[in-house]
């Protein structure tokens, strides 16, 4: 057992606190460390989400148990809220056992598409500070988080170390910051015009790390309606709780300036139809990177405290609140109590607003425009559609009773005018039921194709389709029985018309997608991080044009003339990742001999000529 494993210092990243115990031990190599610790020589040294932490508890008696250390000593409670609950749980679990497993993977780190923190960062007034009141330094957790370029602390521009992130040299090396030559580091310049977007993601993410808004699993459906209901709130949302993407993403895009959302791989177009921004608000079946939905609660108008103060009861778009409503036939028994379940929402034509038609079992049908605005709204008719049998009852028994048209309307709670309209209706009934004993039989022929026959001349105008829907019941029976005469008695089939229009202006889209072509495959050769070849797919992929690069080339003549010249062949890439790789090995003042370029730049051999002569040549400088 361990006994001098150093205490973690606050938000103190466990990978800091190892580093700290490495050199307090005395130990040779970060080997024996790895031994200590973790109890096995093959683990790799990881910043953000490191696994094996049992060990930790097993092999020293500071009685940091998993919990602890995952909870205040890593990154994951940044990325918690934004994972799948049973996923959550497995990160969680797989980062306390001793298996091997990749919790970057399921966490969506790896799919997410933006960065990864490439080299540790800190905050010079947080280092003289903790130099001041622990005697030491010590790599801060919120300081390494995707994209926080600002100290959430003191409101200043973090720096860059030497010491990389991801992509380390030496994979089981702990990289303590009182050993790095701070005069080194690089500063982080911001632009001037992206300070506010950087020190919201700055602030917000912390209060995700810290989770000072006691911010719960939330899941990823209720995330979903949770921004549904703001978006609804901001008219983004249509009736049928449709996302209006068309009138979304050109409002998203104003609100930020393109090359800070090309920074920060959150680059997205008006046109595109698959974003990430469609990930996160459509059905949803995988992760998003915690800093897409900061970007999201950006253009909202929220930050990171709603999420603690989500309600599930006021995520619904209910413009006339929960069923059950209350039944508004006064002829009914069930009078003003809430025994309607069965309604639809439609939408005004004129005015756009949500309209709702309400169906009791009584047979009443009522309808009104919303949305309620009160409780008493519930209780408004707009318009009545149908009585229904319980009412036309009421309303025959009351006649028979010889009250007065005014007496009978009261008991009803309708005006005189719609008394005196059902009353003739009854009449009228009386009347139809005495000429129907000499109509023919229902079950006979002759019946349903009377009733075709006057339907059709009724609605000589429409189409077979039209009078078929408008009288299902006699089409169907004549097409069953009859069907040589149902076919005999149709309109002419009516002909369809082409449409010849041209639907895409493809020159313009060409000349358009030509230009960024060529600045994207430059964003690609110049990033910082993991080189990437420079393919049709990876450029079709970050201008969410992945189909029209793909299928549409001969439409596009210019962007095909482009790819041809700027895309790179395999032994191209290799070629610039090994000339790259050299030059970060002697940036880190590490040796450039032949085998650690191979390995590296991930080259297998027999190597090309071309490749040979090039390893020898950097080895040579």
């Amino acid at each position: 057992m361990i006994g001098m494993f150093p205490q973690p210092y606050e938000d103190e990243m466990l990978y800091s606190t190892m580093a700290r115990y490495h050199i307090k031990s005395g130990n040779n190599s970060y080997k024996r460390t790895l031994i200590d610790l973790l109890g096995s020589n093959s683990k790799v040294a990881t910043p953000d989400l490191p696994s094996n932490l049992n060990s930790i508890n097993e092999h020293t008696i500071s009685n940091l148990n998993p919990d602890y250390l995952i909870t205040n000593h890593t990154l994951y409670p940044y990325y918690n809220p934004f994972i799948a609950s049973a996923s959550g749980e497995k990160v969680r679990e797989y980062m306390s056992g001793n298996e091997n497993h990749n919790v970057h993977m399921l966490s969506g780190i790896t799919a997410s598409g933006v960065k990864n923190t490439q080299f540790f960062r800190f905050c010079i007034k947080c280092y003289e500070n903790d130099c001041h009141k622990f005697g030491e330094p010590y790599w801060r957790r919120v300081h390494q988080l995707p994209h926080v370029f600002i100290c959430p602390i003191h409101s200043e521009p973090l720096k860059q170390s030497n010491v990389p992130f991801t992509h380390q040299p030496k994979k089981q090396k702990y990289y303590a910051l009182s050993e790095i030559n701070i005069g080194y580091a690089k500063d982080i310049n911001i632009s001037p015009n992206h300070w506010h977007y950087y020190d919201f993601l700055s602030r917000q993410s912390a209060r995700l790390l810290w989770n000072e808004s006691d911010i719960p699993t939330l899941g990823l459906a209720r995330l979903r309606s949770f921004y549904q209901n703001r978006l609804n709130e901001k008219g983004f949302i249509t009736l049928f709780s449709t996302i209006r993407f068309n009138k979304l993403l050109p409002n998203f895009i104003s609100i930020f300036e393109e090359n800070f959302l090309r920074n920060i791989n959150c680059l997205i177009f008006k046109n595109s139809e698959d974003t990430w921004l469609h990930k996160i608000l459509r059905k949803p079946r995988g992760s998003s990177h915690p800093l897409r939905h900061l970007l999201l609660l950006y253009f909202l108008g929220e930050n990171v405290d709603a999420y603690g103060q989500m309600n599930t009861k006021n995520l619904k778009n209910e413009p006339f609140g929960s069923s059950p409503f209350p039944c508004l036939n006064q002829a009914a028994e069930h009078y003003h109590e809430d025994v309607v379940d069965d309604y639809n929402v439609t939408k005004c034509y004129e005015t756009g607003k949500p309209v709702g038609t309400f169906t009791c079992s009584c047979g009443f049908v009522y309808s009104r425009r919303g949305p309620d605005k009160d409780y008493q709204d519930r209780f408004r008719i707009g318009r009545i559609k149908s009585f229904g049998d319980v009412w036309n009852k009421k309303l025959s028994h009351l006649h028979q009773q010889n009250l007065t048209i005014t007496q009978i309307a009261k008991e009803l709670g309708v005006d005189r005018g719609t008394i005196k309209k059902y009353l003739l209706k009854l009449e009228d009934a009386c009347q139809q039921n005495q000429e129907n004993l000499m109509e023919p039989s229902m079950d006979s022929e002759e019946y349903y194709k009377k009733r075709w026959m006057d339907h059709l001349a009724t609605n000589s105008k429409l189409s077979r389709t039209e009078l078929r829907k408008q009288l299902p019941s006699v089409y169907t029976w004549l097409y069953r029985h009859d069907k040589q005469w149902l076919f005999n008695n149709l309109p002419p089939k009516m002909k369809r018309g082409s449409n010849n229009q041209k639907r895409v202006d493809w020159t313009r889209r060409d000349e358009e997608l030509s230009v960024l072509i060529d600045k994207e495959a430059e964003l690609i050769k110049t990033k910082e991080g993991k080189l990437q070849r420079v393919t049709i797919s990876r450029i079709g992929k970050q201008l969410g044009a992945s189909s029209l690069l793909e299928k549409n080339l001969n439409h596009l003549p210019l962007c095909r003339d482009k790819l041809q010249n700027i895309t790179e062949s395999i032994e191209e890439f290799q070629m610039r990742r090994l000339k790259t790789n050299a030059l970060e090995l002697r940036n880190l003042s590490i040796e450039v001999s032949e085998w650690r370029l191979i390995r590296e730049s991930g080259l297998k051999i027999p190597l090309a000529s071309s490749l040979q002569e090039a390893i020898l040549k950097e080895v040579r400088e």
